[in-house]
């Protein structure tokens, strides 16, 4: 399969689709000679496990539906072994379905592939309500999402907090910067760290964050905060995860990031 992190979203839903299509027609010539058959070929099972999970996440209901049934690939019994092979193929022909579907139903997963792991009908832009402006900053926050949901895709939730931390804290920066306020958040030669960014950012010292939400923020601290950066054991669970976007997405309407 493609690795290319070039491709666009239309390209690899039109390369999950052919391989969707590819199996398919695997599928229904095994099903067409399995009365002659001892054996289903192993690697009908091993590339329709890598598809189900590389297309739609391994925590997604389409690999489980999967996984309940895939037994049945190696069983002795001949009835099993067809069984599985028709579940597979209405499960293939589910998947291409799904694919065809508006591009707005999925998130952009590993290679590309469209993935609706978390069931949603946002994609991660969307939940924090980031639009593509055309500008230098929209492009990098609009990076930094696509790497949350392969991130997200992957179980690598410890990854997804390193990038909301930097979509919040680019934020904060360029919002300074865009008001000239720049020297505000500098020490020394550097910038400040994100704790001391958000309290700088509070409405009540000349910022543009409601004090409710830097509290919300700031109690964060063990998912995206100093505490987490420098834990050695760090793995917050996806229900930290939302809690971040929510909340980091709020913060950014009020930073008003469409407008940097």
């Amino acid at each position: 399969m493609t690795d290319d992190a070039d491709l666009s979203l239309k390209e690899r839903k039109e390369y999950c689709l052919q391989k969707a299509s590819e199996l398919i027609a695997y599928v229904t010539d095994t099903l067409s000679m399995i009365d002659h058959l001892s054996d289903i070929p192993g690697d009908i099972a091993i590339d329709a496990e890598f598809f189900f999970k590389s297309v739609f996440g391994p925590d997604s209901d389409e690999n489980r539906e999967f996984e309940a049934y895939s037994g049945m690939s190696s069983s002795n019994d001949p009835d099993l072994r067809k069984k599985f092979l028709k579940k597979l193929f209405y499960s293939l022909s589910s998947a291409k379905r799904k694919l065809s579907a508006p591009e707005k139903m999925y998130l952009a997963y590993k290679w590309g592939c469209p993935d609706n792991l978390r069931k949603s009908n946002s994609h991660i832009d969307k939940r924090l309500g980031i639009r593509d402006t055309g500008s230098q900053f929209s492009k990098r926050i609009l990076e930094f999402c696509l790497r949350i949901e392969k991130c997200y895709g992957h179980n690598c939730d410890d990854a997804c907090a390193f990038y909301l931390r930097k979509i919040l804290e680019c934020s904060i920066v360029t919002k300074f910067e865009h008001d000239n306020r720049k020297s505000e958040i500098i020490e020394g030669d550097k910038i400040i760290g994100l704790q001391k960014l958000l309290n700088k950012s509070r409405v009540n010292d000349r910022g543009y964050l409601k004090n409710n939400v830097v509290d919300q923020l700031i109690k964060l601290d063990k998912i995206v905060l100093d505490e987490s950066v420098h834990s050695l054991v760090y793995d917050p669970p996806k229900t930290d995860i939302e809690s971040c976007l929510t909340i980091i997405g709020v913060a950014l309407s009020q930073l008003k990031v469409n407008e940097l």
